[in-house]
């Protein structure tokens, strides 16, 4: 299936959610749309296009990448972020943890 009928079926799946003649399973609105990926930079403009299509009818839309939540999560799991790895102690010097022990980040 080509990315014209993907992002059609999603449209249609949004919209009757959106007017309540589509149900998803177990009624929770999230659908996955799986694609290679080296489809990543086509299926980011497809999903901005969608996104453009629906506000221009009057929706409220945000674009949410997964890697961006992930990133958040682990981010917050963690104790770090991108200027300081896990396991850092802030005041302990840089790439230090507790103790002068050199600490990673995964």
């Amino acid at each position: 299936m080509g990315w014209h009928e993907v992002m059609r079926e999603l449209e249609e799946k949004l919209e009757g959610t959106f007017k309540g003649t589509y149900r998803p399973l177990e009624g929770v609105p999230f659908f996955r749309v799986q694609y290679p990926p080296d489809q990543e930079r086509e299926a980011l403009r497809q999903f901005r296009q969608l996104a453009d299509r629906l506000s221009r009818r009057g929706w409220k839309m945000e674009l949410v990448r997964m890697s961006h939540l992930l990133n958040e999560a682990l981010q917050d799991l963690l104790g770090c972020s991108p200027g300081r790895p896990a396991g850092t102690i802030e005041g302990a010097g840089a790439g230090k943890g507790p103790g002068g022990a050199a600490s990673e980040a995964f």
